[in-house]
């Protein structure tokens, strides 16, 4: 028996059960889309001015706007509209929902992000009006996190309300269903039927009939928004009076002004009989979560900043005056509305016009900025407050709420007037190796950078001293811990082989010192695509299936760029069509891990770059990083968004593999092949429609031009916990800084290393 038999049954059998249709005026407000923010403050204004004006005239009539960034703008430029709203809101005609900052990307955000959406929004209008909406209200976000419900239900929330994706890309038996979590938790959802946008009276009868024959009978109501959008504007007069004139018009329906709250609560007596949507919401423009990267980078990058400064300023913020303290605190509440705002679903997916884009990475980069100098503020509060030492020290602060252990990177002052050695130990006064490698500045001989192996507990501070040695640290590594050749590298866990198109083997080492290969075809190689779609990927399949064009190629040996006791790298330089990739692939001998830094320098135009990794082995299954959980799916040519990580399950115990990406969005892992999409290179909020979409382009400005950075870390089979974890400490690695208060900074001190038996005053 269908649901809408279901449904009728249970209403018991009426010849012609009676369906209301909810009407509520609505305008969908983009404050940045094809236009900068101050165009978006412009149209919050002008937009709720008239829905005010219009509520003043048709007393029957309701209205429906969320998102308190639009608020704010009205309270801060226009108080007596303002004012005006919070009288019809007390009213119930102007109904608040959603309780958001901003209707962000549902997608990418971490969960701290989204926790900030909800808290700020809610904050602001318990602040403002005396209550919290319990409706989370997204109808414009490209898709919907499996996360989300249980997020919701925490916070109070009951029902949900979307249009992304369709009825095409996502069939559902009913418009009005129950959304259940990862974590099991439930919401009442409705996908509107037809659009949000109603900008004329025509369209009314369109979106009544639709939503008359998708709601199932029995189930009694429908939603329907009234309005123009994108741009803002609202219900018009004559919108309004086109359905106060067709109240009536169907004879087994009646149409209503109400709110959004008012038909959940009508729907709620059927919650029993509605059917199940379980995990995520998708399909829809999946080309936005590889297209605009740098807004993508800087916005993990700043959520990440965000929360490791917090997290410093709770575990260290005792050595800061009150003031400062006070300073910080509201500091950040004003950076993460930078942030959320930021997180809008025009912006962050990247389907907006080029000046926006700016003004978001510049937005980004100052909280980057602001975070960068409170981190040195504490981290040097932090040594100023240890007691003076003699000799030169080294500290490593773990600002983050996640244990550290593995190699911390950093280049010590120690030329002064003169070059010396030096050896390295810690609190306890033991002799901590380390590994000497190329600093930033290469063309500089006498200045390193050290790979120390060291364990650092969250929220904690390690202390090492650098003292004078005629000793060299070891350059070169035991061969049976790590050997290294211009075509291959070999550790007790992995042998890599690489050519010049790229990695072609990676064999896992068995106990018995038998290799176990991983990977299937010619390897893992970076291809390049030709990409047509529009910006957003709306237009074409939900897959990137296309025949490359061709992969990056240089010459077949390697150069080995590392080689010592902890970790060795081999660098490539290659090139397809007009962009350059050095690729280097590192091996460490003490932790089964396998990274590739790729550093992409994109000279295309309407072409897509992607990392393919293909598996000797079947996938059965994946399991992938999403905010604040995970989900399994099962292996598609369907691109879809993950976080941070995946791990990848063959038949094979042997052969499952784990893939921690800290800066690649989206991929598709099918039954022999994982693809990650590293860029798109677009027209910039190009929704290129007609037959003439190519010759129209002409000299228009493309996204993603220039040099950009990728980290990919492969490890066998991992704990899915432990993949969280370790994905943690890639996006907040311990700080490390050189301290020399109490030391003694003379001639016969710097200039050179301790003779035998000599010890220095």
């Amino acid at each position: 028996m269908s649901v809408r038999e279901v449904l009728f049954f249970s209403m018991g059998a009426k010849s012609k059960p009676k369906l209301t249709v909810h009407v509520i005026a609505h305008a969908h407000l983009d404050p940045v889309w094809m236009w900068r923010k101050p165009a978006g403050v412009d149209e919050a204004l002008a937009t709720c001015r008239a829905a005010r004006d219009r509520l003043l005239e048709y007393p029957e009539t309701t209205y429906v706007q969320g998102e308190a960034w639009i608020y704010e703008q009205i309270e801060r430029l226009d108080p007596e509209l303002f004012k005006s709203i919070g009288e019809l809101v007390e009213e119930g005609r102007w109904e608040i929902v959603g309780g958001w900052y901003l209707q962000p990307d549902c997608n990418f955000p971490t969960i701290e992000s989204f926790r900030r959406q909800t808290e700020t929004g809610l904050a602001y209008f318990k602040s403002r009006f005396g209550r919290v909406p319990r409706v989370g209200f997204n109808p414009d976000s490209f898709g919907h996190a499996a996360s989300l419900p249980d997020l919701l239900s925490e916070y109070g929330y009951k029902y949900y309300v979307h249009m992304r994706p369709d009825g095409s890309a996502m069939p559902l038996e009913s418009p009005i269903y129950r959304w259940r979590g990862v974590g099991g938790n439930e919401l009442i959802t409705n996908r509107i039927v037809f659009s949000y946008n109603v900008p004329a009276p025509d369209w009314i009868d369109t979106q009544i009939d639709a939503i008359r024959t998708s709601t199932p009978k029995g189930i009694g109501h429908g939603l329907g928004l009234l309005g123009c959008g994108d741009h803002g504007g609202g219900a018009t007069a004559d919108l309004i009076e086109s359905v106060l004139s067709k109240r009536n018009a169907w004879e087994d329906t009646e149409v209503v002004f109400s709110t959004v709250e008012k038909f959940f609560q009508a729907v709620e007596p059927r919650r029993d009989a509605l059917p199940v949507k379980e995990g995520e919401l998708h399909y829809f423009a999946i080309g936005c979560y590889s297209v605009n990267r740098e807004i993508k980078t800087c916005m993990r990058a700043a959520e990440h900043a965000l929360i490791r400064s917090r997290s410093a300023l709770e575990h260290f913020g005792a050595l800061l005056p009150n003031e400062e303290t006070k300073s910080a605190y509201t500091h950040f509440e004003a950076l993460w509305k930078r942030v959320l705002f930021n997180q809008f679903h025009d912006i962050l997916p990247g389907s907006l016009i080029g000046s926006a884009k700016a003004d978001a990475v510049r937005d980004l980069n100052g909280v980057l900025a602001y975070c960068e100098d409170f981190t040195t503020l504490v981290t040097r509060r932090v040594g100023l407050a240890q007691p003076p030492h003699e000799e030169q020290r080294l500290f490593v602060a773990n600002l983050s709420d996640t244990p550290f252990e593995g190699i911390v990177e950093h280049e010590p002052w120690v030329n002064y007037e003169g070059f010396r050695e030096f050896e390295l130990f810690d609190e306890a006064g033991n002799l901590v190796p380390y590994q000497r490698t190329d600093p930033e500045p290469l063309i500089t001989a006498w200045y390193f950078r050290m790979l120390i192996p060291l364990r650092c507990e969250a929220g904690k501070l390690r202390s090492f001293v650098l003292r004078p040695t005629k000793r060299l640290p070891p350059k070169e590594a035991k061969s049976e811990d790590i050997t290294v050749s211009p075509l291959s590298m070999e550790t007790n866990f992995w042998k890599v082989d690489v050519q010049g198109t790229g990695v072609t083997q990676i064999s896992r080492k068995r106990p018995d010192g038998s290799l176990k290969p991983m990977l299937g075809g010619s390897g893992c190689v970076v291809e390049i695509a030709a990409d047509d779609r529009d910006t957003w990927g709306m237009m074409g399949p939900g897959h990137f299936m296309d025949e490359p064009l061709g992969v990056f190629n240089g010459d077949a040996l390697w150069t080995i760029e590392e080689r010592g006791p902890f970790r060795a790298t081999l660098c490539q330089t290659s090139r397809v069509s007009d962009s350059t990739l050095v690729w280097r692939v590192r091996l460490y001998s003490n932790t089964p891990r396998i990274e590739f830094d790729l550093k992409l320098h994109c000279r295309e135009k309407q072409k897509r770059f992607t990392l393919r990794l293909p598996l000797r082995d079947k996938v059965v299954r994946h399991t992938d990083g999403i905010p604040g959980a995970k989900l399994e799916r099962a292996p598609s040519v369907l691109e879809f968004p993950f976080q941070d990580w995946t791990l990848v399950e063959t038949g094979d115990p042997e052969s499952g593999v784990s893939v921690m990406s800290p800066d690649t969005f989206s991929f598709s892992v099918r039954e022999d092949n994982m693809h990650f999409t590293l860029l798109r290179a677009k027209p910039y909020a190009w929704v290129g429609t007609g037959s003439d979409r190519d010759s129209r382009l002409g000299d228009a400005d493309f996204t993603d031009q220039g040099e950009f950075r990728y980290h990919f870390v492969l490890m066998p089979r991992t704990p899915t916990d432990d993949l969280v974890r370790e994905a943690r400490v890639l996006q907040q690695p311990p700080v490390a800084w050189d301290l020399t208060k109490g030391m003694k900074r003379h001639t016969k001190y710097l200039l050179r290393t301790p003779e035998d038996g000599e010890a220095f005053d």
